[in-house]
């Protein structure tokens, strides 16, 4: 994983924490809501753009090292 693959995961891992803490606080509708309608999307799309960073990173190793 690159340099900045590794900075969003950091990243993500601790705003999951943070998001976990307010959770543990937040139990009314509205969190129910704006969980359901946002943090679960952009859980879904972090985790797409990670593997997609991932596999770019693969592609572009395999590349400078002239491989298929």
């Amino acid at each position: 994983m690159n340099e900045g693959a590794r900075q969003l995961a950091m990243a993500w891992s601790a705003l999951a924490g943070q998001w976990q803490e307010t959770r543990s606080h937040w139990r009314d509708a509205v969190a129910q809501e704006f969980e359901g309608r946002c943090w679960n999307e952009l859980q879904q799309q972090t985790r797409d753009l990670l593997r997609a960073a991932e596999r770019l990173d693969e592609t572009l190793s395999r590349a400078l090292r002239g491989t298929d």
